[in-house]
């Protein structure tokens, strides 16, 4: 009894600690493969949406480039997105899915950046033209034998590469240093005019 009595109460232990999980966090809209095929066969760009719910309890909806703002709340366990003109939009969380309107948001994942990234230059890869992310936060690039390293960052969804050495010369700590915006699925990056993509890719 006792043993059933323990079991019971961490089943409770874990319900509330579920339903206390802040609602909050970046939600990527799930397309179903059938619509991204349809899409391409019609040669379109497959249906896009993105939830973002903030702390400080607002929000970002954006659903094939129509952008709403707002703000959020949970009523009788339901989520509810207030928008700035006063109409509102009804959801609910399940798991980590977010459900507004019959649209399936699922959480996003974290980007996976470490590796080795080369150039595509018109489909083609530039084998000699890389940057290498290491696991230990710093970065080497080799480009038509110049060469430099440094430490690479995510930060607001940038990649953030502060450099340290350049074609063999130390620089000033923080004084060279660029943001780089990543596609939305973290599957490439520009450096000015040049597209990085996982080798081998």
């Amino acid at each position: 009894m006792r043993c059933l009595s323990l079991l019971l109460g961490s089943l409770l232990v874990v319900g509330f600690a579920h339903a206390d999980e802040p609602l909050t966090g970046k939600f990527r809209l799930r397309v179903p493969e059938e619509a991204v095929r349809l899409s391409k066969v019609a040669g379109k760009s497959p249906p896009a949406g993105r939830l973002v719910l903030l702390a400080e309890g607002r929000f970002d909806l954006d659903t094939d480039g129509a952008i709403r703002h707002g703000r959020f709340r949970t009523d009788d366990g339901k989520l509810v997105l207030a928008m700035e003109d006063g109409a509102e939009l009804r959801g609910e969380r399940k798991g980590d899915k977010i459900v507004v309107e019959g649209l399936e948001f699922e959480r996003e994942t974290p980007v996976e950046l470490k590796g080795l990234w080369t150039v595509r230059q018109n489909g083609q890869e530039q084998k000699g033209l890389k940057m290498d992310l290491k696991a230990d936060g710093k970065f080497k690039f080799s480009m038509a034998g110049a060469t430099s390293e440094g430490t690479w960052s995510v930060v607001d969804g940038k990649l953030l590469l502060v450099w340290s050495k350049i074609d063999g010369e130390d620089v000033e700590p923080g004084t060279v240093r660029k943001e780089i915006p990543l596609s939305e699925d973290g599957g490439w990056f520009k450096i000015d005019t040049y597209r990085y993509e996982r080798a081998g890719a």
